[in-house]
């Protein structure tokens, strides 16, 4: 087996630039909008395809949604519960919390009906339930005190944007 005289290292130039325009080129193409097919039809067949292919793991993260945010529900109770700032705002969280479970419910119906199997109908359902719960974890960070609202409910939108 050879073995090279000289490791590759970080003062060999041109490696560090080319894997961070690399990285960039990645970044940017993942989280850019694909472009649309050249041919309607094929593209519309693909979308079929792919919202029957996804339809159960999409009914799961409903119902997964529906239990997490439910957890949280007894996570705020009992924190708020030594705590004298989140006590005094606990009934404008609860309601947001059960507007939250009432918008999961609605969207596990939706979701479990046959008709979620069609692309129109899984994208309608699917962002209208990840904008209303966007929409209810901002009025609970707005409405929780500083700084109790980063540190619990802030934290939740990442990580229900980064999912």
């Amino acid at each position: 087996m050879a073995v090279p005289r000289r490791a590759a290292g970080v003062h060999t130039p041109g490696i560090l630039s080319s894997a961070a325009r690399e990285a960039g080129v990645s970044f940017i193409r993942n989280l850019s909008i694909p472009k649309r097919f050249a041919d309607p039809d094929l593209e519309a067949q693909f979308l079929e395809d792919h919202s029957q292919r996804f339809c159960a793991f999409r009914r799961a993260s409903t119902l997964l949604a529906l239990v997490m945010w439910t957890c949280f529900l007894w996570w705020d109770v009992s924190f708020a519960r030594g705590n004298n700032a989140l006590d005094a705002r606990l009934p404008e969280i609860l309601v947001v919390r059960f507007v939250g479970i009432v918008l999961l419910i609605i969207s596990a119906y939706l979701v479990l009906r046959p008709s979620f199997r069609s692309h129109e109908m899984s994208q309608r359902v699917i962002l209208c339930s990840i904008y209303g719960l966007l929409c209810l974890i901002l009025s609970l960070v707005a409405i929780t005190p500083a700084p109790y609202n980063y540190t619990q409910h802030f934290s939740g939108l990442c990580l229900a944007l980064f999912v």
